[in-house]
Parts: structure tokens; C-alpha cells; sequence
């Protein structure tokens, strides 16, 4: 009777399950090991020129005092990087974001995102495709307004950081960051940019209010 019951069908399954799990647990972190040994070096779209990643603002659509004492500020910023390095078989979706950060004497270091962009790749997208998508290179708009809580903004200075977060198929998501220019905000308000035109609404910045 045993024997008979160490070989029914509910116990071959059993054991059949466990191996099946054993074993894709094994492939999983065989799959996220070989992200850790894989090297994320941004760089500009031209190495040749530059080799660091360049995201700087250039330009103010709207700087102005609004209505409830806080300063609003819409830029327009030059980018021009390559994270296709970050990029490898297992990677689902790269996720990058450009965020300005400012200290006032009141709350210290202040941070905001002003313009973000989510590349997703098919599962059997080609290196190049997925290169591809991963360059970006010219003068374009932030995305969302960039608001001071309680203090103003002009004349103070400011860090611009390019961040990335790189989501795998399988294994743990990994971000980086890099700082990549320096600035500083203009000590009068204006509300129109270089072209003359009046500035255009923006969203606001996730998160801030």
C-alpha cells in the first residue's frame, strides 16, 4: 500500500510542479545575473564631440510670480544622449527623466521632474531597433511647469540631472543618474520666450503642487 501510494498521480504531479518551479527559478536568476555584470555608460549621441550626456535648459517660456506668491517656470531644454548601453535581451522598458533641482534657506534641497519619456521594446525587438529609440538629440519642451512651494526662484541656482530607471524581463529594476549641467534661474520675471510668442500652458509637475 505504500509503495502504491508514493507513486499516485496527485504525488507525480506534485513532484513534476516542484522541478518546473526549481527550475524557472533558476532561469530567472540565471537571466538577472547577467544584468549585474552589464555596463549602463551614457553618453551623448556624437562621442565624438562629447562624451557625457547633455540636457541643459536654454531657454525660459514663462518665468512669472503667479497668483498664490509662488514662482512658475516653463523652459525649453537642448538634449542630446544615447542610452542605448543601458539597454541589453532582458530589458522590458527604459525610463528616463530629467529633473531640476534648487536649495532654499527654508527647505533645503528641492527637487523637481520637467520632462520625462518611457521607451518600451517588444520581446524580440533587435539591438539596433532598441538603440534607436534610445538616442534623443534636440531642443525641445518640458513636459510639466516647474513651481517653488514658498520661496522664489530668481537669481538662485539651479542642478539639471538626466535619470534613468531600466526595467528587465526578469531580475530587479535598476536606475542611474548623472548631473549634467549647471544654471540659474533669471532674476526677472518674463512670460513670453524667444520667439516672442506668449507662453502656452504646460501640465504641472507630478507630485509638486
Amino acid at each position: 500500500r505504500l509503495a502504491t501510494m508514493s507513486h499516485s498521480p496527485w504525488h507525480r504531479l506534485n513532484a513534476t510542479l516542484t522541478l518546473a518551479v526549481a527550475i524557472f527559478a533558476v532561469l530567472v536568476a540565471c537571466a538577472s545575473v547577467t544584468d549585474v555584470f552589464h555596463a549602463c555608460a551614457p553618453t551623448s549621441s556624437m562621442p565624438f564631440m562629447s562624451r557625457s550626456p547633455i540636457v541643459r535648459v536654454v531657454d525660459y517660456e514663462r518665468f512669472a510670480r503667479v497668483a498664490d506668491s509662488r514662482d512658475e517656470a516653463v523652459v525649453r531644454l537642448e538634449v542630446d544622449y544615447d542610452l542605448s548601453s543601458c539597454a541589453s535581451w532582458n530589458t522590458k522598458m527604459v525610463f528616463a527623466h530629467v529633473t531640476v533641482s534648487w536649495e532654499t534657506e527654508t527647505r533645503g534641497v528641492n527637487e523637481a521632474t520637467i520632462w520625462d519619456d518611457a521607451v518600451k521594446f517588444d520581446r524580440w525587438e533587435s539591438a539596433e531597433s532598441k538603440a534607436k529609440k534610445l538616442r534623443k538629440q534636440g531642443v525641445i519642451r518640458a513636459k510639466y511647469k516647474l513651481r517653488s512651494v514658498d520661496e522664489r526662484l530668481s537669481g538662485r541656482g539651479m542642478e539639471v540631472k538626466l535619470r534613468w530607471a531600466v526595467t528587465p524581463r526578469a531580475g530587479r529594476i535598476w536606475r542611474g543618474e548623472t548631473s549634467t549641467s549647471n544654471a540659474t534661474f533669471p532674476v526677472e520675471y518674463l512670460n513670453v520666450g524667444g520667439d516672442g510668442q506668449r507662453a502656452r500652458a504646460a501640465p504641472r509637475t507630478p507630485g509638486m503642487p
